[in-house]
């Protein structure tokens, strides 16, 4: 660490962990200011700078001396900023820096004392002040004529609502327990009181979740974009080294440093914000202007030792509490997703948990790994905020920060459970190479009866991947529907369906799955794991007069449309009023009807799922058979 000597402007070196006794100074930057290369040669190389950051330089020097400092520190002059090691150890214990010193001296260069008024001070909307005003036990205010016009106690009331930090972290005041009862406060020069100072800073900003902290440099900007990452460093306790040029991947490593360190879940509390590498679905937040309400949320204690967070290549694996949920829009379908409750409520009410939108997804590699999920980033062009779960009147409601928002979130939380999940990012759309492949692989284990034959089958079997197929992501179904053996049941998603004909009678295969499975004992006929991500099914059903050949000409999409609405048009006329849609599905299904010459034929279809190192394929068994001339249409 060098520091400048008050006494003879020049540039010192203290390399071992005892350092005299310094003032340093937090101020911003102008265009001229002096460097490392304009004080490395002491006062007479100096005094020949004719830069305007001079003044600064001299002037917060002869505060120091008139205060009885023989040093100080000041960032523009005392860093070699052409060493990269330098300035990387610089930046990583600048926190620390700013802690040991037994004064701060914030210089407002903008400010004139009396005239001015003090929250327009640029000082206030810069990143590297921030921790220039928590770090330091001590923080006197000089004007722009460096007149001192107060300090952070005095000020702490009007700083509070200026940076949204709690006042009791600004007013706070320590001594070691001699000085303490001796004179009732610290003693300049005491190691101890200084050890101790440090302490209580670092014990205050611990109380404060991460979605707080973040929230503090939400309105503040720096020069260059890295380093709204880097002059965070200090406020959780991390570091990482420096790599100018990746722009915002800075942020995001400062968060997963974070969270190694820490169960707090409060860095999941952010809301999308239209910034360049912004994205909806994102675990971490692309700038700190996403946690500009995060002052709102606390971790709970009581859970923190509990959950535990890893930080992987893949995402980051976690344990949350996770309820079936559905959100409606004005328009559209709606989606079924889940609630993930996180360790965190609103600080003014403990009951009031906060919550976001997840979706599973295939990107597990296998069953027993923890479930996977992405974040629900947005419905059409409305971001979800973080959600508000608390309870009223024994009823569980969630309520939306935006409540012109137009869709409406309806969860069960009577289902929530405790889970260990993967939370990754994906690419828009459906993963092509994840561990299900959705082209589904038919056998016909005798064969087909004489004269039948495959008429069409979409997707295309042999395109090379999903996105060939001609189908953008799977089709879902809307409406009610029931699961084999009865229950509630989660959404069905169509990922195709092929029509087997023998140039005039026609019937149909759709398969698919139900994506979010709840309960195995909802689906007791598909005998699925708990911890699976997608439960197969498959359909057989006849295709109505006429409908067929009008569907050839269509395309891939419309066609398997074309062929849901047979289903759902045969379904009604075989079923009461009350069953919507889909009659229960499940893993086989079969059908038996009358050919035009009157003999029966019988189709049985049959959908399961093999697993090959680590990737899932759908695999579907089709048996027919004629079986006489004595079977009704089932």
């Amino acid at each position: 660490m060098r520091l400048l000597n008050t006494q003879t402007l020049q540039l010192e070196y203290f390399a071992t962990e005892h350092k005299p006794e310094y003032a340093i100074l937090s101020h911003t930057w102008g265009s001229e200011e002096v460097l490392f290369e304009d004080a490395r040669n002491g006062k007479g190389s100096l005094h020949e700078c004719k830069k305007s950051g001079l003044e600064k330089v001299l002037k917060s020097a002869e505060v120091a001396a008139q205060n009885g400092y023989q040093y100080i520190w000041i960032d523009t002059c005392c860093i070699d900023k052409s060493s990269s090691a330098e300035l990387s150890e610089a930046i990583n214990s600048m926190f620390a820096w700013y802690q040991l010193s037994a004064v701060c001296y914030a210089f407002l260069s903008d400010y004139k004392a009396c005239d001015g008024k003090l929250s327009e001070s640029r000082w206030f909307t810069r990143g590297w002040t921030l921790q220039e005003l928590i770090a330091p036990s001590e923080v006197h205010f000089y004007d722009l004529g460096w007149t001192r016009f107060g300090d952070r106690r005095s000020f702490s009331s009007q700083i509070a609502v200026i940076t949204g930090i709690d006042e009791v972290l600004l007013r706070r005041k320590s001594s070691c327990s001699f000085h303490q009862v001796v004179s009732g406060g610290s003693k300049r020069g005491c190691k101890n009181c200084s050890h101790e100072a440090m302490a209580l800073t670092r014990r205050s900003l611990n109380t404060c979740s991460i979605s707080t902290r973040m929230s503090w440099a939400a309105h503040r900007e720096t020069a260059r974009v890295e380093d709204i990452a880097y002059c965070l460093l200090g406020l959780f306790d991390v570091a990482m080294p420096l790599l100018y040029g990746e722009g915002l991947e800075a942020f995001r490593r400062l968060q997963e440093e974070i969270v190694r360190h820490s169960n707090d879940q409060t860095f999941l509390a952010w809301q999308h914000r239209k910034r360049e590498g912004s994205r909806k679905d994102a675990i971490f937040a692309a700038h700190p202007a996403c946690f500009s309400d995060g002052q709102r949320f606390r971790a709970v204690p009581s859970l923190l030792s509990e959950f535990t967070t890893t930080v992987q290549n893949g995402g980051v694996e976690l344990e949350i509490y996770l309820a079936p949920c559905t959100v409606k829009p004005l328009f559209g379908d709606c989606q079924y997703v889940w609630l993930a409750v996180l360790n965190c409520s609103e600080v003014e009410d403990d009951f009031c948990c906060v919550s976001i939108l997840l979706e599973e997804t295939n990107a597990a590699p296998r069953s027993a790994a923890p479930r996977s999920f992405r974040r629900l980033g947005s419905a059409g062009d409305h971001c979800f905020p973080p959600i508000l779960v608390s309870p009223s009147v024994g009823v569980y409601t969630t309520v939306l920060k935006d409540i012109s928002a137009p869709f409406q979130i309806e969860s069960e939380l009577s289902e929530m459970v405790r889970s260990r999940i993967l939370l990754h990012e994906t690419k828009d759309g459906w993963s092509t190479s994840g561990p299900i492949d959705r082209r589904v692989c038919f056998t016909f284990p005798g064969g087909l009866m004489p004269g039948y034959y495959v008429r069409r089958q979409v997707p295309d079997p042999i395109a090379p991947t999903w996105e060939n197929t001609g189908l953008p992501r799977p089709y879902p179904i809307s409406g009610r529907t029931t699961p084999s053996g009865g229950g509630k049941g989660p959404p069905p998603y169509v990922y195709g369906a092929a029509g087997i004909s023998d140039g005039k009678c026609e019937f149909s295969v759709i398969w698919g799955t139900f994506r979010g499975t709840r309960r195995k004992s909802d689906w007791p006929a598909l005998n699925i794991a708990d911890d699976e991500n997608e439960a197969p099914f498959c359909k057989v059903c006849q295709n109505l007069d006429g409908m067929a050949q009008e569907a050839d000409g269509l395309d891939t999409t419309d066609w398997l449309v074309r062929v849901l609405e047979m289903v759902r048009l045969q379904d009604e006329r075989n079923a009461s009023p009350a069953m919507v849609d889909f009659q229960p599905l499940g893993g086989f299904s079969s059908l038996t009807w009358i050919t035009d010459s009157g003999s029966s034929v019988w189709i049985e279809a049959a959908i399961k799922v093999n697993e090959f190192l680590g990737r899932k394929r759908f695999d579907i068994e089709v048996t027919m058979k004629e079986v006489g001339f004595d079977h009704k249409m089932s």
